[in-house]
């Protein structure tokens, strides 16, 4: 049973789950936590770290901010569309770095 169960968890992380927006609650949370409560706005570089980064959406908006963004994932085709995204993007507006591990 064991067997079945972690081949069929195989197969689900070794395809793709396309996500390259950013989800409504990444907004929420910069505009009304780190922004608002706290003043993070990306502008002195702060450092976002996103623990299944899946293909980048979040780390690219945050990026876009001026963020340093570092990004994990289990699923390497999601690490390595994730670095095809935030490389291929428009150039970061703050001058952010990424780094997405795997």
């Amino acid at each position: 049973m064991s067997g079945i169960s972690y081949r069929r968890n195989e197969d689900y992380w070794s395809g793709r789950y396309e996500a390259p927006n950013v989800e409504s609650f990444i907004f929420r949370f910069y505009g009304r936590i780190l922004k608002h409560d706290f003043g993070i706005t990306g502008v002195n570089h702060e450092n976002v770290f996103d623990f299944g980064c899946g293909e980048g959406g979040a780390l690219n908006f945050f990026l876009k901010k001026g963020f340093n963004v570092f990004g994990v994932d289990i699923a390497e085709k999601d690490i390595e569309a994730a670095r095809e995204n935030l490389a291929n993007g428009e150039s970061p507006l703050g001058g952010g770095k990424e780094q997405v591990l795997n």
